[in-house]
């Protein structure tokens, strides 16, 4: 497959001069005779690495997410679930871009439409650092809801008429993306949610099949 990535350069933190007896260049007497541009590795930015990477950085953060819950860690905890929505949002909107089918499939299975559903909490909480969850009692039956803090209680999203924001930023269709969130994440389980949208991504069967966690 054809390398499509960019290859980035950077200018060093001092100016390219010429250093002389009378003039040390921008950075002083240690700086060398002559500076140059610092050459950066070519990052890859074809589809395939990109959902490879999209979807090892989900389950990382998704893991995260875990165990800080666990550890009753809640800043830890909030910036896991902030990374598990960010990359699914990125690789949600890259999908969209590249296949024409993928928003019909996304929004026919539970999975995809939690993936939409999560367009308000990137829109208007993680750009204002708003917490869109609550703890709540859980019961001995409750099942499939994810790890529990270490008091027995749980994280789940709230109803967008609970969620205070800090600026009402317009994001476009802000009405309907929040009916779209309460129909899909309000007052469900935080965790068993993001773990929903990870395994729809993972499993979605678009024109370059399957994403794979492996790294080649």
């Amino acid at each position: 497959m054809p390398n499509h990535g960019v290859r980035l350069t950077r200018p060093s933190l001092c100016r390219s001069v010429e250093a002389s007896d009378n003039n040390h260049g921008a950075c002083g007497p240690s700086a060398p005779s002559r500076l140059r541009f610092v050459r950066m590795p070519v990052f890859d930015s074809d589809e395939p690495t990109a959902r490879r990477r999209a979807v090892l950085g989900m389950g990382e953060a998704l893991s995260r997410c875990a165990h800080f819950m666990e550890a009753g860690d809640v800043d830890r905890m909030y910036l896991g679930y902030v990374e598990t929505v960010m990359w699914i949002r990125s690789l949600d909107e890259l999908f969209q871009r590249r296949d024409p089918d993928y928003v019909s499939r996304r929004n026919d299975q539970p999975g995809g439409q939690v993936v939409n559903a999560l367009c308000w909490v990137r829109d208007k909480g993680i750009h204002q650092i708003v917490a869109f969850h609550e703890k709540v009692e859980r019961s001995e039956n409750d099942l499939g809801l994810g790890p529990s803090y270490p008091d027995g209680t749980y994280a789940v999203w709230l109803k967008s008429s609970e969620v205070v924001l800090r600026v009402q930023n317009d994001f476009g269709n802000d009405v309907e993306k929040a009916r779209i969130y309460d129909l899909h994440l309000g007052g469900r389980s935080l965790w068993a949610t993001l773990a929903e949208a990870r395994l729809f991504l993972f499993m979605d069967e678009g024109p370059n099949g399957a994403v794979s966690e492996r790294r080649d």
